[in-house]
């Protein structure tokens, strides 16, 4: 199966209702509402989306927009704004809220995803930068 039809698939999948995640996060040089997926075959992110673990804020928001990774992985969300910028989960479990706090310029914050779903994240000190993370059972 092609990465594109996979990554389809799971676009697909996701959007039928995988949501809940469960993980750890931890934050370094530093402290709502769900959105709806695209149908399938539509660009994700404005075309800005990848496979991977690192995500990096610069001066127009998070690069890429979506973010797919394999259950189990540490993303790394670095800030090259140059500004601090945070990382706060919209769709988490509100009992337990996540949030990265201000990360500074040049400064790092990891989170690792324990479970397979759709996490929206957004920035507290500019909420129109958007991401998703969505995390598969494999790479």
């Amino acid at each position: 199966m092609s990465r594109l039809r996979t990554l389809i698939l799971l676009v697909a999948a996701c959007a039928a209702g995988c949501s809940s995640s469960s993980a750890t996060g931890s934050a370094s040089n530093a402290s709502d509402q769900p959105s709806s997926q695209p149908p399938p075959g539509t660009v994700l992110g404005g075309g800005h989306f990848t496979i991977g673990t690192k995500v990096h804020i610069t001066s127009t928001g998070f690069d890429p927009q979506v973010l797919y990774t394999p259950i189990g992985s540490t993303v790394t969300w670095t800030n090259r704004s140059d500004s601090p910028q945070s990382v706060h989960f919209d769709n988490w479990d509100p009992t337990q809220p996540v949030d990265s706090g201000a990360i500074p310029p040049g400064g790092t914050w990891t989170f690792t995803f324990k479970s397979t779903g759709s996490v929206v994240y957004h920035s507290n000190q500019n909420p129109s930068f958007r991401g998703t993370v969505q995390i598969r059972l494999t790479e």
